[in-house]
């Protein structure tokens, strides 16, 4: 799982997490965190939906998972079809954060900065931020809200807040941050390019 999640994470390599997953799996059928990590890798990197939902699915179904991580779960684009489906993940993102979960960010910071980069990636950052602050995450959850704000507006903006939070936030960041470069789309060979 570890292997796993260093190459959807931190290399920015999905199938290569999705065959280490799948090897994983094949040993531990069961393991609830196996099949959460292979149910985001799917939904966030990969078109197989049906395949990504099975495996949320089995996840959601394992008593291992706790309130947050079952919340972050069902924010998974695979559950959501319609235009405004960024709403749907938001609104569960939110009550994962809002459930008071003590495992949040202990268990759970992968996914959570996994859904966050794919919803920046998703061209909503400036939305994303105005739900956040409606829902007083500046003030209740500042280092998450600040981490976001940084990683929309720029890395100048960790200058502007209190040491206290700029600490857990810079944490909170760095790996979204690492999360939106690593798979942000990549642009189209131009015409020249081609022509070479």
């Amino acid at each position: 799982m570890t292997l796993g999640n260093l190459q959807m994470d931190d290399l920015g390599n999905f199938e290569d997490a999705k065959r280490s997953y799948e090897a994983g799996l094949e040993i531990e059928p069961q393991h609830a965190f196996l099949m959460a990590n292979m149910a985001f890798c799917l939904a966030l990197f990969d078109t197989d939906t049906a395949a990504a939902t099975k495996h949320a699915l089995a996840a959601l179904d394992n008593p291992a998972i706790s309130v947050a991580g079952k919340l972050l779960l069902t924010a998974l684009p695979c559950f959501w079809s319609h235009p405004n489906a960024w709403m749907e993940s938001w609104g569960m993102i939110k009550a994962a954060v809002q459930s008071g979960d003590t495992e949040l960010y202990s268990n759970y910071l992968d996914d959570l900065q996994r859904l966050l980069s794919w919803l920046v990636r998703q061209g909503q950052g400036a939305m994303l931020l105005q739900e956040m602050h409606a829902a007083k995450f500046h003030d209740e959850q500042a280092p998450l809200y600040h981490a976001v704000k940084t990683a929309v507006d720029g890395e100048d903006h960790l200058l502007t807040i209190n040491p206290e939070t700029r600490a857990p936030a810079q944490r909170i960041y760095t790996g979204l941050e690492r999360m939106i470069r690593l798979h942000a789309p990549k642009p189209s060979p131009g015409k020249d390019a081609m022509a070479g």
